[in-house]
C-alpha cells in the first residue's frame, strides 16, 4: 500500500510538472520584417502562447527574447546590437487577464540606445496598464505606430514616444530597466504575444528589429549613397552597351 501511495505521488508530481512546463509555450512561427538603416531585413518571428485556463500553473513561468545584430556600412564602420528582454508571469487570476514583469538589458556597443519596444497580441487587450513603470520605459500605448514595418503595434512601451525619440532618453549600453504591465481583455483563456520588436538608435543609423533566440543574424547593410552609386554604375554600363550596338 505504501508503495502504491509513493507511486501515485510520483505520478501526480510528474503530471504537475508537465502541466507547468506546457502552460506557456515560446518558439518560432514563420518570419517577420524589420529594418536596419532603412534597409529591410527578414528575421524569424517568435510568439509566446499563454494558456490562461491553467492560470495557476502560469505564475513564475518566463521566457527570454534576444536581439543580436551587427551592421557594417560601405566604408567598413560597424556597430553591434546585443540586448535581452525577459518576460515573467507575475499573476493571472482569471482567463481574461495577464500580469507580466519585463526586464530589458542593453549590452550593445556604447553607440546603441534602446528607445522603445513592443509586441503584437491576439486577441488585442482592451486595457494595458503599467502597474509598476520602469525608470526608462514609463509609458505604455496600444494600437500605436511603430516603425520598421510594424505598424500598428498592439502594445508599445517607451520613454518619449513609440516611434523613437532622443538618444539620451533611451536605455543606454550597460544598463537594465524593469517594469510590470497588466493586460486585460476578452482572452477567453488564450493569449498570444508575438514579434517582440525593439527600436534602437545607433551612431551609424537606427534599427527596428524583432526578437529571437540565440544569435539572430549578422549582416552588412550598405549605405543608401553606396546603393545609389552602384545603380548609376549599372546604368552607365547599360548606356555604353547600347552605344556599341
Amino acid at each position: 500500500m505504501k508503495l502504491i501511495n509513493k507511486l501515485f505521488a510520483v505520478v501526480m508530481l510528474f503530471t504537475a510538472s508537465i502541466s507547468s512546463v506546457f502552460a506557456l509555450t515560446f518558439g518560432p512561427t514563420g518570419t517577420t520584417g524589420g529594418e536596419a538603416g532603412g534597409a529591410a531585413v527578414n528575421l524569424p518571428r517568435y510568439q509566446a502562447v499563454f494558456d490562461l485556463n491553467n492560470y495557476s500553473t502560469e505564475i513564475g513561468q518566463s521566457f527570454e527574447v534576444n536581439y543580436d545584430f551587427t551592421l557594417t556600412n560601405s566604408i567598413g564602420d560597424s556597430e553591434t546590437i546585443s540586448a535581452t528582454a525577459r518576460y515573467e508571469v507575475l499573476n493571472t487570476t482569471t482567463t481574461n487577464n495577464l500580469d507580466l514583469g519585463i526586464t530589458i538589458t542593453n549590452n550593445s556597443d556604447p553607440t546603441i540606445s534602446i528607445l522603445s519596444f513592443g509586441m503584437n497580441a491576439d486577441p488585442n487587450p482592451m486595457y494595458a496598464n503599467l502597474t509598476s513603470p520602469g525608470d526608462i520605459f514609463d509609458t505604455v500605448g496600444t494600437n500605436t505606430t511603430f516603425p520598421g514595418g510594424f505598424n500598428p503595434i498592439d502594445i508599445c512601451l517607451f520613454a518619449q514616444r513609440c516611434t523613437g525619440g532622443g538618444f539620451g532618453r533611451g536605455l543606454q549600453s550597460g544598463n537594465s530597466d524593469s517594469l510590470e504591465i497588466s493586460l486585460i481583455g476578452e482572452f477567453n483563456g488564450a493569449l498570444t504575444l508575438s514579434d517582440f520588436v525593439m527600436k534602437f538608435q545607433g551612431g551609424l543609423t537606427s534599427y527596428e528589429l524583432p526578437g529571437c533566440i540565440g544569435d539572430c543574424t549578422t549582416t552588412s547593410v550598405p549605405e543608401p549613397t553606396a546603393v545609389a552609386l552602384f545603380g548609376l554604375g549599372l546604368l552607365g554600363l547599360a548606356a555604353a552597351r547600347r552605344r556599341r550596338t
